[in-house]
């Protein structure tokens, strides 16, 4: 080989080192391209399991490569979109007095409900009952009671108690979701204390499934009191 040939081959040498050091060469340069919703990948024909070789979507695979490109995002499923998303939530730390025997009380409720439906309902509820008392809540919206009662009681004395509630219910649209209590014997000292409550809307007339809404079941009869 001659001076001048030695001395050109090793040009290019250098110049590829470089390039290489500087992470301009082939490979970096074709993972600056743009982002697109494609993925684009080279592979060795008749390779049992060939590896993949991540490139850009605009470049070209190597002579004797096949090429592959997938979407980023698949299409919809066969049900649809994305199903419903809505909650209401409400807290209140206002006591309020649960002193008359067998009459339901509102203590805590949400924001009006932006859509009917039927909402997941989670809450719970610290009461303070006085000494022999039994207290009984429930869920309501504005068309009334829904649902089954929790109680706690009769304690044997002055205490504070929590009650949870969660349960599926009806609710139109713009009616809030409510707990509403109740004290048993018209104890002074019986009153609920704070609490918070959630509901998500899991079905409507909107979402994935046609609602059933026969309308509000009838106001709930009081659960009879537990003796000791």
């Amino acid at each position: 080989m001659s001076t001048r040939r030695r001395l050109a081959v090793a040009a290019v040498t250098v110049t590829s080192a470089a390039l290489t050091v500087l992470g301009i060469g082939s490979g970096a340069l074709a993972s600056s391209a743009p982002a697109t919703n494609q993925i684009k990948a080279c592979y060795k024909n008749g390779a049992t399991l060939p590896p993949l070789d991540h490139i850009a979507t605009t470049g070209t695979c190597p002579t004797g490569d096949s090429s592959l490109v997938w979407n980023k995002v698949g299409p919809p499923g066969p049900q649809g979109p994305a199903g419903i998303s809505v909650g209401i939530s409400g807290t209140s730390g206002t006591s309020v007095p649960l002193n008359t025997a067998q009459v339901l009380v509102p203590v805590a409720s949400t924001a009006a409900a932006p859509t009917s439906g039927t909402y997941y309902v989670n809450a719970s509820v610290m009461l303070i009952v006085g000494q022999g008392d039994t207290v009984a809540c429930i869920l309501a919206d504005n068309n009334g009671a829904q649902g089954a009662f929790a109680t706690v009681g009769p304690v044997p004395n002055q205490t504070y108690e929590t009650l949870p509630l969660s349960q599926a219910i009806s609710v139109s649209a713009g009616d809030s979701v409510r707990v509403e209590c109740t004290g048993y014997t018209a104890n002074a000292a019986t009153s609920f204390y704070d609490g918070g409550i959630t509901a998500t809307l899991i079905n409507s007339a909107t979402g994935n499934a046609p609602l059933m809404r026969p309308g509000h079941p009838a106001r709930a009869a009081m659960p009879k009191p537990l003796h000791p």
